[in-house]
């Protein structure tokens, strides 16, 4: 990784990650101890890289529990990739966001300056790690400045 690193870092290069089937696929078969089939994240957010978490397998034989949560997806990978830290968890919404606008290369129209597609979802949460950590619903969805849907926030009353 040392001789590669550099060289894709020179030639911006974006990774798309699917943490749960390559942890469900690679080293099936062997006995233990079982290799992480997952790719080195950590060295390659560290060099600056953009990576992306995903899922492109729904309820299929490679990965028969796919639902195509983001937020389940980042919390799979953030665990397995030992991503668990301060500045990872403060951005790590980056992952599921504009790491892959990037990649995809939906830029200069990503995001929410004027001008740009009103595409956006509301979170039920106050930070990026409570958003993971609680697995936060989808409170408002707008496409393309059309509102899809919006839920109430769950009201929970304790009685202790």
């Amino acid at each position: 990784m040392a001789r590669l690193l550099p060289k894709l870092v020179a030639a911006g290069i974006g990774f798309a990650v699917c943490p749960n089937e390559n942890l469900q696929l690679q080293g099936r078969g062997l006995s233990a101890p079982v290799p992480r089939g997952v790719a080195p994240v950590r060295t390659l957010a560290d060099a600056g890289l953009r990576v992306a978490f995903g899922q492109d397998s729904i309820e299929d034989p490679w990965y028969p529990m796919g639902v195509g949560n983001p937020l389940r997806n980042l919390d799979a990978g953030l665990h397995v990739c030992h991503m668990l830290s301060g500045d990872y968890l403060a951005s790590c919404l980056d992952f599921v966001t504009t790491n892959p606008a990037h990649n995809l290369q939906l830029y200069p129209d990503y995001g929410l300056e004027k001008g740009k597609p009103a595409n956006f979802i509301v979170l039920d949460c106050q930070t990026e790690k409570e958003a993971v950590q609680r697995q936060a619903s989808v409170l408002f969805f707008v496409l393309e400045g059309r509102e899809l849907f919006r839920v109430q926030p769950a009201v929970i009353n304790w009685c202790i």
